[in-house]
């Protein structure tokens, strides 16, 4: 028997990696008909394709720019400095924002 090649477009395969990171692996596999392992392959190609375009797209704000983002954060939402975020994650706080947005 050969290896099995899935036929995901682009746009499904973020789909069910998105999913997956929120909520888990056999719910996703539910949602979109598919094995779990299917997911933990589509999560395991999306992470691989991120890595490859991570020196292109993906960068470390020097020290410069990640003082003036901590203070942007500091003085607009109260985080302390943070010097980035993604929107719709579910991100655990070790302590409550000085301002509620």
């Amino acid at each position: 028997m050969g290896a099995r090649t899935d036929t995901f477009s682009t746009t499904r395969l973020f789909l069910v990696v998105n999913d997956f990171l929120s909520t888990g692996v056999n719910a996703i596999a539910n949602i979109f008909g598919v094995s779990s392992g299917t997911v933990k392959n589509c999560t395991n190609r999306f992470i691989d394709a991120v890595n490859k375009l991570e020196s292109r797209y993906i960068v470390w704000p020097s020290k410069s720019r990640r003082v003036e983002l901590g203070l942007f954060a500091w003085e607009k939402y109260g985080f302390r400095e943070c010097i980035g975020s993604v929107d719709g994650s579910q991100v655990p706080l070790a302590y409550a924002p000085r301002v509620q947005p």
